[in-house]
């Protein structure tokens, strides 16, 4: 079964769901426990709390992302590290911007 985690505990994906509709619902009721505690919250504060750890999911996984093109998120992880040889195959399957980026980084041919 799926479980989502929210601030070091694992939740059950469906009760994680079908308790966010249920906030969603009734954003008046007080509920026994909320997202990041044992303690009471409402509906409203709850759906509060779903959106900050939404956005911070989100922001997460922002940073360095790949270019569109075929390049595997391996070849790009190496294109990001400096002073790293690249091989042949590896520029071959980057856009022409990357592979503009990266040509002097090239395994020179023997």
């Amino acid at each position: 079964m799926a479980t989502i985690g929210v601030d070091g505990r694992s939740i059950p994906a469906p009760a994680y769901i079908a308790g966010i509709r249920r906030a969603r619902e009734n954003p008046d009721m007080w509920f026994r426990s909320s997202l990041r505690g044992f303690g009471p919250a409402s509906g409203a504060g709850i759906m509060a709390q779903y959106r900050a750890d939404l956005q911070k999911r989100i922001n997460a996984r922002g940073g360095c992302t790949p270019p569109k093109c075929r390049v595997s998120l391996i070849t790009w992880g190496k294109a990001r590290t400096p002073r790293l040889v690249l091989e042949r195959h590896d520029i071959r399957t980057m856009n022409r911007r990357a592979k503009r980026a990266f040509a002097d980084r090239q395994r020179e041919e023997w």
